[in-house]
């Protein structure tokens, strides 16, 4: 299997190297790895060293609680955090917790010979479908345990039905030492591989990251509260055009026939100048909120705040008294919790279920589907009028986190035991 491997790596790899010129990303990747190896030089092999692998920012979210958990009970371990996107390395490479950060060289035997033996590592560990079957071979032929964490099933796609994906899935999972899966529809996949790994149910540590975050916002909000006039605020996060088509009906529609308006905040998926110049269009009298932050003043009443920029939505739902997400009249709904770890009730589209949030959502009365303007005009109305929904609501949104809470602590305690 590992000879099949190696041979699509190398033609997938000739490929890519032909028309790296084309890829902008993959260029600027491959030109720094090397220099970003340095890093690991000074590492101190006298002590123990824990390596974490994310593909990209997103995953590496869900690895930091783990992380910072890891540094605050045993500070003596050097933390080593590795990349595959150049996005994750340029935003990451200042994170204060990690000890040496580079980008992890592409899935060779020699790539994973040299990495391997710079590092010396003790324990590593890959977040989420991180699947680098050289490297994680040759750490089984040192000793050195391996654990994925916040293991889903691949996609179910034609491809990874075939008879041969199923083979290779079975090798390389095989490989780990223990398999942390998030939950028992999961589970179920990886039993059904009939692999020797251990397997476990944990949930996803992202949780563990969310109430972290929460925590920071409430304390230390981007917007201050003192900018808003109205009673109840309104954030829609991650929006797409077909988003924002249904929520500038639903807004226009509430605050011409209420006294008692909404703010609202609305958060593009993408804030190209198009997409921002189309919504302040229909809300002329918007506020971006590069000026409102530069320029502070009170937001009109039913006023809108429009996000200019990225990387901020999380902290924004702070702000927010319930909260729309979007993507799910598309490609499919973007993160339910961020939103519901502030204890609000939660509304999306009907593309929702590629969020392995979205079903248990739904049955706890956590989150509403919405499949039109009148659904979500419907659905805020009710929220203002109706007291003992909102707060029902809300307080399934915060259930159904808080739940999901202590993942970071469980795999810190399992990790330590499999170090000693």
């Amino acid at each position: 299997m590992i000879i099949l491997y190696n041979i699509a790596l190398l033609i997938l790899y000739f490929f890519s190297f032909i028309l790296k010129p084309f890829f902008l990303k993959f260029k600027e990747r491959e030109k720094n790895v090397n220099l970003s190896l340095q890093s690991l030089n000074k590492l101190n092999h006298t002590r123990k060293i824990i390596w974490f692998h994310a593909a990209s920012v997103g995953e590496f979210e869900q690895a930091k609680p783990i992380i910072e958990t890891l540094k605050t009970k045993f500070p003596d371990v050097q933390i080593v955090c590795s990349f595959f996107s150049p996005s994750a390395y340029k935003t990451q490479a200042e994170y204060e917790y990690a000890d040496a950060i580079f980008y992890l060289p592409l899935d060779l035997p020699t790539n994973s010979k040299l990495v391997i033996n710079k590092i010396k590592p003790d324990a590593v560990v890959f977040v989420r479908y991180e699947l680098w079957a050289n490297y994680l071979l040759l750490l089984k032929k040192y000793n050195v345990p391996t654990f994925l964490v916040n293991a889903t099933a691949p996609n179910q796609n034609f491809f990874n039905k075939t008879l041969l994906m199923k083979k290779f899935y079975r090798f390389v999972f095989s490989l780990f030492n223990a398999i942390f899966v998030v939950n028992s529809e999961h589970l179920h996949y990886f039993q059904q591989l009939k692999i020797k790994t251990d397997i476990k149910v944990l949930p996803d540590t992202r949780f563990d990251r969310i109430v972290q975050k929460v925590k920071t916002a409430k304390s230390k909000p981007i917007i201050s509260t003192s900018s808003f006039s109205d009673k109840f605020i309104f954030v829609a996060g991650s929006i797409w055009e077909k988003d924002f088509e249904i929520i500038a009906n639903a807004l226009i529609k509430y605050n011409f026939s209420n006294l008692n308006k909404i703010t609202s905040i609305l958060v593009p998926h993408e804030p190209n100048e198009t997409f921002l110049q189309s919504i302040e269009t229909v809300f002329p009298n918007s506020i971006r909120l590069s000026k409102l932050l530069s320029e502070p003043q009170t937001v009109q009443p039913g006023g809108v705040v429009l996000v200019d920029n990225v990387g901020k939505l999380l902290m924004l739902y702070s702000n927010a008294h319930f909260a729309y997400v979007g993507g799910a009249f598309g490609v499919g709904v973007h993160s339910l919790t961020e939103p519901a770890g502030y204890g609000i009730p939660v509304a999306c589209g009907p593309n929702c279920f590629n969020s392995p949030d979205a079903k248990p959502m739904l049955e706890g009365n956590a989150l509403s589907i919405i499949h039109n303007s009148k659904d979500l005009h419907r659905w805020i109305t009710e929220l203002t009028i109706d007291k003992s929904t909102y707060n029902s609501r809300s307080k399934a949104s915060r259930d159904y986190v808080y739940s999901k809470v202590g993942s970071s602590d469980k795999f810190v305690e399992f990790l330590s035991h499999s170090l000693q």
